[in-house]
């Protein structure tokens, strides 16, 4: 995990060094290539209520060290466009005892279904998705109201 952390260290140093637009677009990007290559090896974890990222440890799921600012922003720009994204957040416990919540950060393509465009639903998913949500009544505050007679007050 040291070398992959010097690497990720160069990378970040020459995004804060670039000293003109070509040498900063390319440098994100090159630091962007190895954000994804490491959050599809062992990955990062978002921790605390600022979401910060850390380096996570494969076996474990545990959060290991801090990232670098430069390599937390490609984190979240990836995240952004949708090249990224996170488990739902959970509470855990830490090892030092103290609650946490933490999200596990993930390669877009292990979301993704076989219908086309990465986040996009199946027409079947989307059908089984509105059945769980509508068809049950979870949103129909409405009905409820519909289905009771209005009180009589003496009018």
């Amino acid at each position: 995990m040291g070398d992959d952390t010097d690497r990720m260290g160069a990378l970040a140093r020459n995004v804060e060094r670039a000293t003109s637009r070509a040498q900063l677009e390319a440098a994100k990007e090159a630091l962007g290539e190895a954000v994804l290559a490491h959050a599809d090896g062992s990955g990062y974890v978002l921790v605390g209520p600022s979401a910060h990222t850390w380096r996570r440890d494969p076996d474990t799921g545990q959060p290991t060290t801090p990232v670098s600012e430069a390599e937390h922003r490609a984190v979240r720009e990836l995240l952004g466009r949708d090249t990224l994204d996170t488990h739902e957040p959970e509470w855990v416990t830490s090892p030092g005892g103290r609650p946490e919540v933490r999200s596990t950060v993930v390669l877009t393509t292990d979301h993704t279904d076989t219908a086309g465009d990465a986040g996009q639903m199946t027409d079947d998913q989307y059908e089984a998705w509105y059945q769980d949500r509508f068809e049950t009544h979870e949103y129909d505050y409405g009905a409820a109201r519909l289905d009771r007679e209005a009180p009589d007050d003496g009018r």
